[in-house]
């Protein structure tokens, strides 16, 4: 009787631990999915790796226990060194930095979390930046809405003229107030 009671609460463990990968899979998958296809952005580098990798290795590790009953630990460790492997190669292959705020322009008045920014980011194949003028709506600390913004078109009863210079790429000298439009 007492056998047959710990089986059914390693069982319900089991299907517990499943659920959980389950959620945070998907919820990095989502994540990812919404990130490259919408204009919601993960705005900080090392959040988008983890929720790559939480999404890259959570998989194979959910096909390898539940479909090829392979549940050591083991198992579980080499798929996730593997994928950490294969992470990394992919981020050094295909990073090209972070966009990285340069100069707030605007600030909405009716909202502060609503700004205009300049942001640029280094360009990896030619040696220069590339640059764009962004709306930006912070959702959480590091998600954020972001909508390319004409700012000849820009309605002066909503947004309020700020020039904050935050300098977040740290490039020396004042140059970088000219590189604003």
């Amino acid at each position: 009787m007492n056998h047959q009671k710990k089986k059914e609460q390693t069982q319900l463990f089991s299907l517990r631990r499943a659920t959980i990968l389950l959620i945070v899979f998907l919820l990095a998958a989502t994540l990812l999915f919404l990130d490259a296809n919408t204009h919601l952005y993960i705005n900080n580098i090392v959040v988008h790796f983890v929720i790559f990798f939480l999404a890259f290795a959570l998989f194979p590790i959910m096909i390898s226990a539940y479909f090829l009953n392979l549940k050591s630990t083991n198992t579980v460790l080499m798929i996730l060194f593997s994928a950490l492997c294969i992470c990394f190669l992919i981020a050094f292959l295909t990073w090209n930095g972070g966009w990285k705020t340069q100069t707030i322009l605007y600030k909405n008045r009716n909202n502060p979390s609503q700004t205009i920014e300049y942001q640029m980011r280094g360009d990896r194949l030619s040696f220069g930046y590339k640059k764009q003028i962004i709306q930006r709506g912070k959702i959480l600390p590091y998600l954020d809405f972001v909508t390319e913004v004409d700012t000849a078109k820009l309605n002066p009863l909503e947004w309020r003229r700020v020039d904050l210079v935050v300098n977040e790429m740290k490039i020396p000298g004042e140059y970088v107030n000219s590189l604003c439009p």
